[in-house]
């Protein structure tokens, strides 16, 4: 896919932060060739969204106090639908499901919007209000956040902006995505120690 103008034009200090959209986007082009699995593609994902909550927006909320609202908004917008497809996929059983890949399908679609939405307005955004110094900090900040992110990307999360109804159950699926990555690490974790005690 053509890089927008406006990504395009990013400064040299914020371009890492595409690195993960690059990732993502070739994952999904992978997953149509048959070369990768949709489970790591949505690990991938959530984690993507979780250090956008988590590092980025309030960056944003705090230079710019009246885009709170709007912040908000997207959060919800762009980001729940995304979580839920994420929560549907996992609770299925097979990849060989017509609607599974129906789903995935959806995903994509639903996570390229929100690319595109962030490539056309928030990282302008920062570029335009943060100094050079202050864009490499950001960038700092999300990797060092990024570092925690493997074994439950979605605990990353540390405020909950939403309110009502809606946001309880955000807060709910999130749980659930939460503990579905706990479960994996603490599997996996297992496996390895049996490897090795068998070894």
């Amino acid at each position: 896919m053509a890089m927008s103008h406006t990504v395009e034009g990013l400064s040299p200090e914020l371009r890492p932060l595409l690195d993960d959209y690059t990732t993502i986007r070739e994952m999904f082009h992978d997953f149509k060739r048959g070369n990768a699995v949709m489970p790591h593609i949505i690990r991938h994902v959530c984690c993507r969204l979780a250090l956008e909550e988590s590092v980025l927006y309030p960056i944003e909320k705090r230079i710019d106090q009246t885009r709170g609202d709007h912040i908000q908004n997207e959060l919800m917008k762009k980001h729940f639908p995304i979580y839920r497809l994420c929560q549907n996929m996992l609770d299925m059983n097979s990849e060989d499901d017509p609607e599974y890949v129906q789903l995935g399908n959806e995903l994509e679609t639903s996570v390229e919007r929100h690319f595109e939405a962030t490539e056309r307005t928030l990282l302008p955004e920062l570029d335009r209000l943060l100094n050079d110094e202050q864009k490499r900090q950001l960038v700092r900040a999300y990797y060092d956040a990024k570092k925690i992110a493997p074994h439950s990307p979605v605990a990353l999360v540390r405020h909950l902006w939403l309110v009502g109804p809606d946001a309880r159950e955000y807060e709910k699926l999130r749980d659930s995505l939460q503990h579905h990555y706990m479960t994996a690490a603490s599997d996996q974790q297992r496996n390895v120690n049996q490897e090795s005690s068998t070894s």
